[in-house]
């Protein structure tokens, strides 16, 4: 996602709050000060960076941010958002069973949903992914934290020249807390799913 006016491109990482931040960087869409989205025949919404500058080069000196999440709390999103949405063979199924068979429940979303396979596999790649380069090299200027959502929401909007706005509730999924959902087997296998993740924004279980 890009914004040509204020010279940003927002990476938009699965399950990271990007809903609501696309609607705040939409603030003033009446007027269309602020255009934000591609059409979607272009640029899918969770493109990675390198994706998106192979294609768009002349834009390689934009503010490029995006958003990252616990991994453990991120995979219960994830889950919940299937079972809010019936999307099998997720929804038939609990959460550790879909966390012990994670290959063949969460890799299998419908067609339906998900039309662009590319896509579909976005939904579940490490988040590391979307910001680094063939090599592993973070290509942002910027990583907010869904966990300080606002405050480095704040940041961004400081960075890209606009005024700071309170994020809306947008696409939110009723769950306990993610610790509630995990044995030691189901954590360890997020643990090895998403070690790079781990390592690379210095999340813990619990944080």
């Amino acid at each position: 996602m890009v914004n040509h006016k204020h010279n940003f491109i927002f990476i938009h990482i699965p399950k990271t709050a990007g809903e609501a931040l696309s609607k705040a960087l939409d603030i003033d869409v009446q007027t269309h000060k602020y255009t934000f989205r591609l059409e979607k025949e272009i640029m899918d919404k969770h493109e990675t960076i390198t994706e998106y500058m192979s294609l768009n080069q002349n834009n390689i000196d934009y503010f490029k941010f995006a958003f990252v999440r616990n991994p453990w709390d991120r995979a219960v999103s994830l889950w919940s958002y299937y079972l809010k949405r019936n999307i099998k063979p997720v929804s038939d199924n609990d959460f550790e069973t879909c966390i012990k068979n994670f290959e063949t429940l969460f890799c299998e979303v419908p067609a339906k949903y998900y039309s662009n396979s590319q896509r579909k596999v976005n939904l579940l790649y490490p988040q590391y992914h979307f910001i680094s380069d063939w090599y592993g090299n973070n290509m942002l200027d910027y990583i907010g934290r869904f966990e300080t959502l606002q405050e480095d929401f704040n940041i961004v909007c400081d960075k890209i020249g606009i005024p700071p706005k309170e994020l809306p509730h947008t696409n939110q999924s009723n769950h306990k807390h993610y610790t509630e959902y995990y044995d030691d087997k189901t954590r360890a296998i997020i643990s090895q799913k998403y070690a790079k993740d781990i390592e690379y924004f210095r999340y813990r279980f619990g944080d």
